[in-house]
């Protein structure tokens, strides 16, 4: 007798990262029924274009309709933005689901690549410290106030209890233009250059350093570990032996910000490609969070070459980058 496929719940699919993982996974999962959990029910019909078997609907308003979605599912995979209170209701769903069904479910988490930022302004740090994914001491050494960590620390912890089989993905700043049905640009890397950096501005020396990740090399190993995951070859594996960095290059703030700037006068945004270096404080009050365009936020990305991550998109961001700009700055 066959086992049945897996039904497979996922989260963020509006966003850019989200969309790109629930192309690929339905490619991937012809045979599971995949729905997917949303918000509202405004972009309703272009995500059921993309073939999912149902589009759900929710938030933390009412915590207790998630508990008994996510319930209902073998595999959860979370690409929204951090919400501690939506992954506890995550896992207090998945752990109904292990008292129904005896059987933990799949929980695939994805985090980002400033959990191991520094606190530079601007500038390279030579004496920065790379983690690499393999090394299980330097992840568990990062510390509970790094960004993004209070997250990673519950699905860890969730894991570590055998209330779920939990995995991470933590990529860098990510760019390309997604296939999801919503969002194609990049809200994480390319939207903050076009809105605060657009103005040719670029925080201290601009020497400090990004780890880069193609959105599509992103959804690609996202499905990977959910394969391994599902194949059951992780029984037994510790929680931080499931934490997967996705990067492939480095880019340098101040070249991304001369890039950005010279595809903004390319599409008529800019009269001029300028820059002007500024302060962190001075750019924060352009917007909030710029401060950590000015950090270092890179790592060794291991263990996904070791399960058979292939990624393909190796070239730089910065190439064709009026065409990853356009849909920002028309929007």
């Amino acid at each position: 007798m066959s086992t049945p496929a897996p039904s497979i719940l996922i989260l963020g699919v509006t966003g850019y990262v989200g969309g790109a993982v629930l192309v690929n996974a339905i490619k991937a999962f012809p045979t599971s029924q995949i729905s997917v959990l949303v918000r509202h029910d405004k972009h309703d019909a272009a995500i059921k274009a993309t073939g999912v078997a149902s589009v759900l609907h929710g938030d933390t308003d009412n915590v207790e309709a998630l508990h008994d979605i996510f319930s209902k599912f073998d595999v959860v995979i979370n690409v929204a933005p951090d919400d501690n209170a939506l992954v506890d209701a995550i896992i207090v769903g998945l752990k109904t689901h292990k008292e129904r069904t005896g059987k933990r479910a799949v929980y695939v988490h994805t985090t980002g690549g400033l959990v191991v930022a520094d606190a530079a302004q601007g500038a390279w740090d030579p004496n920065f410290k790379y983690i690499s994914d393999l090394d299980t001491a330097a992840l568990q050494a990062v510390p509970p106030t790094a960004f993004h960590r209070s997250t990673e620390l519950k699905v860890l912890e969730a894991d570590a209890a055998k209330d779920i089989y939990g995995y991470l993905v933590c990529p860098g700043w990510v760019w390309g233009i997604s296939p999801g049905p919503v969002r194609k640009d990049s809200i994480n890397m390319l939207q903050t250059f076009a809105s605060v950096f657009g103005k040719g501005l670029y925080i201290g020396q601009g020497t400090n350093l990004f780890a880069m990740v193609h959105v599509e090399d992103v959804a690609e190993l996202v499905v990977l570990i959910l394969r391994r995951a599902l194949s059951g070859v992780d029984a037994e594996v510790s929680s931080y032996k499931k934490y997967y960095f996705a990067a492939t290059r480095e880019e340098q703030q101040k070249d991304i910000a001369v890039a950005v700037v010279k595809g903004m006068v390319q599409l008529g945004k800019l009269d001029t490609d300028e820059l002007k270096s500024v302060s962190v404080e001075e750019v924060s009050k352009l917007q909030q969070f710029a401060f950590i365009l000015g950090v270092n936020a890179v790592f060794h990305a291991k263990r996904g070459k070791a399960i058979g991550w292939n990624p393909s998109r190796l070239g730089s961001s910065l190439e064709n980058i009026a065409d990853q700009l356009r849909p920002i700055v028309d929007a």
